[in-house]
């Protein structure tokens, strides 16, 4: 891992040169419910809550340390519907669906993160 950056999966802090690839193995285990946090040294951070299909996203800065969240490409039901997260602490969030993307973009998101310390661009963002 670079020096300047810090994984944490699920309150554990994780020593690896590879965060992706951590994080790519975190998504596709048995894991229902992961918090995950990758900090730049700068203090520029991705976190993700995910739990077995959706994740809430947030990008955050030292500029706007309230961030942006996540929002989704479009909604499935009609009738206004809340996930379920379950923090590293145990705390149980609610999202709302329209702040939720599917499990499988988080690899995308943290690994353009990664590259360029940048909102990845492969989420919709909406200041929170």
């Amino acid at each position: 891992m670079n020096a300047s950056s810090t994984l944490t999966i699920n309150g554990e802090l994780m020593t690896t040169p590879d965060p992706v690839a951590e994080i790519k193995t975190a998504i596709q285990g048995p894991s229902e419910y992961l918090e995950i946090w990758l900090k730049q040294q700068d203090g520029t951070a991705l976190s993700s809550l995910v739990n077995s299909t959706n994740a809430f996203l947030i990008w955050m800065t030292p500029e706007c340390p309230e961030g942006w969240h996540s929002i989704a490409d479009q909604t499935h039901s009609a009738e206004p519907r809340e996930f379920s997260f379950r923090l590293a602490n145990g705390q149980v969030d609610l999202f709302p669906e329209e702040s939720c993307v599917p499990r499988g973009n988080v690899i995308q998101a943290f690994q353009s993160f990664w590259v360029t310390g940048a909102r990845p661009p492969s989420i919709n963002w909406c200041y929170t």
